[in-house]
């Protein structure tokens, strides 16, 4: 395999690139599609169970994502540790007995014990790490941008295939084949992912909290984790009380097909975004488009909460700004820190999004029934984000 930084690298990725992104790009789909699947109707089934209470149904929904909040950093690290596909192969088994116990969960207490197990399979950060010991920088912004086209076609399959299987089979049916492709992604893992020869593991590195202060001193780190943290604060938020706002004017078997008008474009406007960022230098410029559409979620749901289309906008936005975003930040990541502090680093990302997830359900929750003032403050965290994102710094363009 090219290593990265060796003069004469090709301008596209070799085979065993090739086959390792796409194997990696395959695991994490699964992952998502399962979480996914779950995610437009979780608020609502979570409402139905015994002992619900708004804020205990916002805590089902966030649950995961406080979890795998807290656990992406010392998950990233110890991957730089014990080696990436065991670190990833036990987060994926333990994300398959989270989903068992949440689909058995017959009260609302019981699932979000259930969900909290499911975070605790934080594979992300070790994913982006794996995938960046496995590509020269030729290849890397494409293997980025593939991650995140897995992203937004499990999310596009999740939104608006869930409604119609959970109003089918039920939700628990969804939390089981969730559990299934987990175990499925685990042991192709072991089975098919090569181990990467730019990176082994090094028993000898021990994580300590002083390994972050560099990281967290950098100011190009704080806007990134903000950035990620407000836009996942604002789809989790809307995930919690769109499903209630559609469901008074339309059934929910009925929400798919209000997805399916945002997501198959969400999916070109991400791949293009992502494939045409890094090449053309425009890295921080596709940021901060996210950042600017992502202002319309704050303001439709603030002023249109009683309207079908407003809502519907609202969600639109948010996912617009994922489709701008999301894909770009971790290549930026990638390309702005260390080699050796990758994992960490990664982990310290994912850490933020996941918190901006339980943080975005909890504020759902809490305004379940009032959704107004939740539409200002997303409108201010999108505000306070397409500031910071003016100090995002220029790269050039990737090799290609």
């Amino acid at each position: 395999m090219q290593q990265s930084g060796e003069a004469g690298e090709p301008a596209a990725p070799d085979k065993t690139e090739t086959h390792a992104v796409l194997g990696i790009v395959g695991i994490f789909l699964l992952r998502m599609v399962g979480m996914w699947l779950l995610m437009p109707t979780l608020a609502l089934h979570a409402e139905a169970l015994p002992g619900a209470t708004p804020l205990l149904v916002g805590a089902c929904v966030g649950a995961a994502g406080l979890t795998q909040g807290i656990f992406q950093v010392p998950f990233g690290a110890w991957s730089d540790r014990y080696g990436r596909r065991r670190v990833i192969a036990f987060g994926l088994v333990m994300f398959a007995i989270g989903s068992f116990v949440s689909a058995q969960a017959t009260t609302a207490w019981a699932l979000l014990f259930g969900r909290v197990l499911q975070g605790t399979g934080a594979i992300n950060s070790s994913l982006v790490a794996l995938v960046t010991d496995l590509t020269g920088p030729h290849a890397r912004a494409r293997a980025m941008a593939a991650l995140g086209g897995a992203v937004g076609v499990a999310l596009a399959v999740g939104m608006i295939a869930g409604p119609a299987l959970a109003a089918r089979f039920g939700v628990p049916a969804l939390f089981y084949t969730a559990s299934v492709l987990s175990v499925v992604a685990a042991v192709y893992v072991v089975v098919g992912i090569p181990r990467p020869r730019s990176h082994e593991h090094h028993a000898d590195v021990e994580w300590t909290g002083g390994q972050l202060g560099p990281l967290l001193r950098s100011m190009f780190m704080v806007r990134l984790t903000f950035g990620i943290f407000v836009l996942h604060v604002t789809i989790a938020a809307l995930l919690v009380v769109g499903p209630r706002l559609l469901l008074e004017h339309i059934p929910t078997s009925k929400h798919g097909n209000v997805y399916a008008t945002i997501f198959p474009l969400a999916l070109v406007v991400m791949f293009l975004a992502a494939r045409n960022a890094d090449r053309k230098g425009k890295l921080r410029e596709t940021v901060m488009a996210g950042s600017v559409v992502l202002l319309g979620s704050g303001t439709m749901l603030a002023l249109g909460h009683g309207n079908l289309y407003l809502v519907a906008g609202a969600i639109a936005c948010a996912v617009f700004g994922v489709a701008l975003a999301e894909p770009t930040m971790p290549a930026m990541l990638s390309r702005l820190t260390p080699p050796h502090a990758r994992g960490t680093a990664s982990g310290l990302f994912f850490m933020f999004e996941f918190l901006g997830a339980f943080a975005g359900s909890m504020l759902g929750g809490h305004f379940l029934s009032r959704p107004e003032p939740l539409g200002y403050l997303l409108l201010a965290g999108a505000s306070a984000w397409v500031l910071l994102t003016l100090g995002l710094p220029r790269l050039s363009a990737a090799p290609s």
